[in-house]
């Protein structure tokens, strides 16, 4: 994960002949491209993006600035792509329409090099959008990744779809109280405490627990991602979700963070 959190997302995940990006909003260009060099990645070489939803930090003029230039098509639903556009900050995503960079997600599995995608809803959204949001599955040479932030509350069908990973990604967002407490506007507040909003500790803790019971095999590595900036802190997200492994008799499974401004370390798995 290059980075995570309000202010930029942008996820690599590759197999020795496919790189995938989930999301590329917001964070620097420049930063984005020297973060996948010390993976020793390269833009040129990533096959495609896959967009969560329309949220600038997760889809912003810097995927046009990314994709344009290398030709990266770009995956996404109708309705978020069109969220998108209303931007006036992401006036230049329409040079890839033009490209014919633009690519309709489907709404079932679909292939991408080595990597078979699947899509699934999640509940996140805003009142002033029209989106439609979604969390990825990939699978390739016997492993699964997932990844799911910006989930609001997580359903049983979103458990079955993260079930059985190998790479678990999955929002922490916020300490309830350091949220109720941010001086923020009551409305915003309400909104990520809400069910379409983010995941606290405790909710993101509770769904490993059923994620872990639904799965016959536990999860490899857990990365706790969108970490709220002013209303969380690593270690209060880690303590939550640790709760839930060692209940589990998980207390080995790798436990991360990722960061807003540092790339988490490679996380290399095999069938």
């Amino acid at each position: 994960m290059l980075g995570s959190g309000s202010k930029g997302n942008c996820t690599a995940v590759w197999t020795e002949n496919t790189v995938l990006l989930i999301d590329a909003g917001k964070l620097a260009l420049r930063y984005i491209r020297s973060t996948l060099a010390q993976a020793g990645l390269s833009a040129s070489a990533v096959e495609s993006v896959l967009v969560t939803h329309c949220h600038t930090d997760h889809l912003s003029d810097t995927t046009y600035r990314l994709c344009g230039p290398e030709k990266i098509p770009v995956y996404c639903t109708d309705a978020t792509w069109e969220a998108a556009l209303k931007k006036r900050s992401n006036r230049r995503l329409e040079e890839l329409e033009k490209l014919k960079l633009r690519r309709c997600l489907p709404d079932r599995e679909f292939r991408v090099g080595e990597f078979t995608v699947k899509p699934f809803g999640v509940s996140h959204s805003h009142r002033f959008s029209k989106d439609t949001p979604v969390g990825y599955t990939l699978r390739a040479n016997g492993v699964k990744v997932a990844y799911a932030t910006d989930l609001g509350h997580v359903t049983p069908s979103i458990e079955r779809e993260l079930a059985g990973s190998d790479i678990l990604v999955i929002e922490s967002n916020h300490d309830v109280q350091m949220e109720r407490d941010s001086g923020r506007h009551k409305d915003a507040i309400e909104w990520v405490l809400g069910k379409t909003g983010h995941l606290s500790n405790e909710q993101c803790a509770g769904a490993l627990s059923n994620v872990i019971a639904r799965s016959e095999r536990p999860p490899r590595h857990i990365v706790l991602a969108h970490l709220s900036q002013e209303c969380n802190l690593p270690g209060l997200a880690i303590s939550a979700s640790k709760r839930s492994l060692d209940v589990a008799d998980l207390a080995h499974v790798n436990l991360i963070t990722a960061s807003q401004s540092r790339p988490t370390p490679v996380i290399t798995v095999e069938a």
